[in-house]
């Protein structure tokens, strides 16, 4: 695939999967849908963004009930934090030791966020994911650090 490649989603499919997904991934235990089984999922597992509109609310609902279904003994909940806010709150988490178990993170905020150690290595489930071959490597470029990646892209805007 080139840079010039372009991919087709829906609004509603991103936020469904951008819930299922993000809630999936950066908790500890779980793995990338398609790689190796992952320990048993339970509990609550919180997602922060900051996402507001209605239309983005109900895809988060979306995902979060799909999520319900395919994990059984876990739900996710997204709680919204205003934008402006985001980092303040974030490094107050961290610090206290209340981090999300998964967000949303700006790609300009990756390298403070991974240096203050608010994000998890996901380097090694990202490879595993059978769903990897699909995205060129330049795809993970924002959430790359030292060569170790701690997100998956879900959009880009075109400025």
């Amino acid at each position: 695939m080139t840079r010039s490649s372009s991919y087709r989603v829906s609004r509603r499919s991103f936020l469904k999967g951008a819930a299922v997904a993000g809630a999936g991934l950066a908790l500890s235990g779980c793995a990338l849908p398609g790689a190796a089984p992952a320990a048993k999922v339970g509990g609550k597992i919180d997602y922060w963004h900051h996402y507001t509109s209605e239309s983005e609310m109900a895809g988060l609902k979306a995902g979060e009930e799909s999520f319900a279904k395919k994990y059984g003994g876990a739900t996710a909940a997204s709680i919204t934090i205003p934008n402006a806010d985001f980092m303040a709150k974030f490094t107050l988490a961290v610090q206290g030791g209340g981090k999300p178990d998964t967000t949303m993170v700006a790609a300009a905020r990756v390298p403070d966020m991974v240096a203050m150690g608010g994000l998890q290595d996901l380097t090694d489930r990202i490879k595993a994911w059978d769903q990897r071959k699909n995205f060129p490597d330049w795809y993970f470029n924002a959430a790359t650090v030292n060569g170790k990646i701690y997100g998956v892209p879900s959009f880009m805007f075109v400025d």
